[in-house]
């Protein structure tokens, strides 16, 4: 076929050459959707868009299913995640905030995000989010036993260790701040000089929350 210099070899050739473009190209548009918070169904116009002015290879793009663009940004998110937790490690102390959300699925869930300074002594204090987890996947209940484990199989899983956790942040909640076994008071026993505090962006949600009944103006 190469010798007869068929257009179905040509064709092949060209796919060829520019995969590597495409595939690349295809993952920074996924990637940029999510960085700019655009619903990531809007991948496949974002790509006709790049057709249209001139991205001329991108019609080699043939990855459309929604499992294949699933996989691209599990792929997205696995790196970034990889990338986050090698800054923590070169950190080496860190704290971590937690909240536990309900999704529109009404599945309870726990979101962990980390906060650290670089190497360069830029601090990441707005934190960084690192995973979420269904709390009741594996247990019946969300009480501080469940979300401690949670917490520690997370961190271990990530190869960080639970020992250098200086500081540890939530939204307030008894079952998390308990005295005796709330998360901050577990996770305190391993990671000794810890600090636990209530989320800032909690107490004023509270303070704007109890503003709104008792004042009138407001």
């Amino acid at each position: 076929m190469e010798r007869r210099n068929s257009s179905l070899a040509n064709q092949h050739k060209v796919a060829h050459e520019v995969f590597d473009k495409v595939t690349y190209n295809a993952f920074l548009s996924s990637y940029w959707l999510g960085k700019e918070e655009v619903a990531n169904k809007k991948l496949l116009s974002l790509i006709e868009l790049e057709k249209h002015i001139g991205v001329a290879e991108m019609r080699e793009f043939k990855h459309t299913s929604e499992q294949s663009q699933q996989e691209m940004r599990l792929l997205l998110g696995q790196l970034i995640k990889e990338k986050l937790i090698q800054r923590v490690k070169d950190a080496k102390w860190f704290s971590i905030v937690v909240d536990e959300v309900m999704d529109c699925a009404i599945l309870e869930q726990l979101l962990i995000y980390v906060g650290y300074v670089d190497e360069e002594g830029k601090t990441h204090f707005d934190f960084d989010f690192l995973e979420v987890k269904d709390v009741l996947e594996t247990s019946e209940s969300a009480d501080s036993e469940t979300l401690t484990r949670i917490i520690t199989e997370e961190l271990n899983a990530c190869s960080l260790n639970l020992a250098l956790v200086c500081g540890f942040g939530s939204d307030g909640a008894s079952v998390m701040t308990g005295k005796n076994n709330g998360v901050g008071s577990r996770l305190q026993k391993v990671c000794r000089i810890m600090v636990h505090s209530h989320c800032i962006n909690h107490r004023l949600a509270l303070a704007c929350s109890d503003a709104n009944d008792t004042v009138k103006y407001i």
